[in-house]
């Protein structure tokens, strides 16, 4: 067997735990991956792991991040592992200082047309967050020095990780760095976003100071970025009336009750409240003023007050929102068991004890539950498909297939419908219907990016290796990483047995993305200097 048959063969039993890690032999697989000389395989099993977050595998994560450290352009070219690795770490909440400085201090300079370029920023960027989760005496230290990064993207890592450790010297330290100013709009824009989130009520002064003057290379950049916004602001300030009016219109003829929008204008004004008071015009785009909530109320007059309707996907998604939303340590079956012996014993409550029934591992009688409830609420998507997830966890994979199916029917194209089906018939080893349906989604609702790597998962356990890489390639185009999904669609091309329509549209796109990178690369020397 050739070096590649081995490779592929690994990639392809890789793929295959990326959608089942339980199957047998998984965990076995993956170790053998992290230990592979390879930095693709290295960095899919890494991806894996980090993805389903599965224990057990830090120490070797480590290990292997360290070795690719040692002649790393050569062994871990674009730090395609080193990422994956430490973007895994952060997924699994590991706390591992030494590694991420390693990791934040770590420059890979790799060949290019004409030159040599530093590919590690990203890396730098992502250990960043993860030193500053680690947190050690020294981490605002670290990330000062970050921060003169001479790439972008380790700034804009750096600010962000100073806004996520949240320590008493952040705020100055952001502050100065407003101050001073950057050549890139994006590392002040990240600048001024973590300064509001640590300062809220100074750092709008300092916003509006940077608008309005300030020293003359802030001035052009902030006052270039507040023309442009403002000019949309006073066309919309100047509509705004007419845009209230409208909303009160449509929400009446929705059905809708037309006084929830001066409601809504009230609880946003008392949440202001007087900070508001010195917000600069700058970032106010659609003031709420008691002028505009009493237009609002006026305008409601007009229009009757519906009668109350089918109020159940309000309180499916409200009791959805109470289970996802509790802490880990916090038994709600107590609270639904009061909440239905006071009599309090409708369908969102249903709803919420069989949720909180299945996450304690108790899916048949989950399934009892939302049975009941299926029968009686025939046609809502969203019970079908909390109980075709229980009847997939109670073992009965006919009846959930079934249920998703018969839904469907009624919903098609229902996103978390579809999505919980196609996770069913990957389970039950039906990945091609899974992969075909997913697709059908993609081409016509616009996916998110969990959608897309579901739509990926699907094309591997089917087999489809060309349609899988270029799946993750556009994940992570939807996330913003240009160069990971270039380096998917690369795995792609290289992948066997394409057909001509699939080469040529792997290239297309694989075109399109170096383009895009390489302009990024292009215009950053070019810029002039500002001030």
């Amino acid at each position: 067997m050739t070096t590649r048959d081995a490779f592929e063969k690994t990639l392809s039993r890789l793929n295959a735990i990326r959608a089942d890690p339980d199957e047998p032999g998984a965990a076995e697989a993956l170790r053998a991956a992290l230990a592979a000389n390879s930095n693709l395989l290295v960095a899919r099993a890494a991806e894996i792991i980090g993805e389903w977050q599965l224990p057990g595998y830090t120490d070797r994560l480590a290990d292997a991040f360290g070795r690719f450290l040692v002649d790393s352009a050569r062994r871990d070219p674009t730090c395609a592992a080193k990422y994956a690795i430490a973007d895994t770490l952060n997924r699994l909440e590991v706390r591992d200082a030494e590694l991420f400085l390693q990791g934040i201090r770590h420059v890979q300079m790799e060949p290019k047309w004409g030159g040599q370029e530093d590919t590690a920023p990203p890396l730098r960027a992502v250990c960043a967050i993860g030193l500053a989760r680690s947190d050690p005496p020294d981490t605002l230290l670290e990330l000062a020095r970050l921060l003169a990064d001479p790439q972008a993207d380790a700034r804009i890592g750096a600010i962000r990780a100073v806004a996520y450790a949240a320590r008493p010297g952040g705020a100055p330290l952001l502050w100065y760095k407003a101050h001073t100013g950057d050549e890139e709009a994006a590392v002040m824009y990240e600048c001024f976003s973590a300064v509001l989130a640590l300062e809220p009520e100074a750092a709008l002064v300092l916003v509006g100071e940077r608008a309005a003057g300030g020293d003359a290379a802030q001035a052009a950049m902030a006052v270039a970025q507040g023309t442009a916004a403002q000019q949309q602001i006073n066309y919309t300030r100047s509509n705004e009336q007419e845009a209230d009016r409208i909303g009160i219109s449509y929400l009446a003829s929705a059905g809708f009750d037309p006084n929830a929008m001066s409601s809504f204008f009230e609880t946003m004004n008392r949440h202001t409240g007087l900070a508001g008071q010195n917000i600069p015009e700058f970032i106010l785009t659609h003031p709420v003023t008691t002028n505009r909530i009493a237009e609002a109320r006026d305008r409601a007059k007009d229009y009757p007050v519906p009668k109350a309707g089918n109020e159940v996907p309000y309180l499916l998604a409200r009791e959805r929102s109470r289970v996802v939303a509790a802490e880990a340590d916090n038994d709600l079956r107590t609270y639904y068991e009061g909440q239905i012996a006071e009599g309090h014993d409708g369908v969102g409550e249903k709803y919420g004890e069989a949720l909180t029934e299945l996450g304690h591992g108790e899916a048949t009688d989950a399934v009892a539950v939302l049975h009941g409830l299926h029968q009686r609420y025939d046609g809502n998507p969203t019970i079908a498909a909390a109980l075709g997830q229980a009847q997939m966890s109670a073992g009965a994979t006919d009846a959930a297939l079934a249920t998703f199916a018969d839904a469907l029917r009624l919903s098609p194209r229902n996103v978390p419908l579809t999505v919980r089906y196609a996770e069913a018939l990957m389970r039950a080893g039906r990945a091609r219907e899974a992969h075909v349906m997913l697709l059908d989604l993609f081409n016509n609702v616009a996916p998110t990016p969990e959608q897309i790597r579901l739509t990926a998962l699907a094309a591997s356990a089917a087999g489809d290796t060309g349609d899988a890489y270029f799946y993750m390639s556009e994940y992570h185009i939807a996330n913003g990483n240009l160069p990971l999904s270039m380096q998917q669609l690369e795995l792609a091309l290289a992948a066997p047995n394409l057909t001509g329509v699939q080469r040529q549209r792997f290239q297309a796109r694989l075109d399109e993305v170096r383009e895009a990178i390489s302009k990024d690369r292009k215009r950053k020397p070019e810029e002039p200097a500002r001030g």
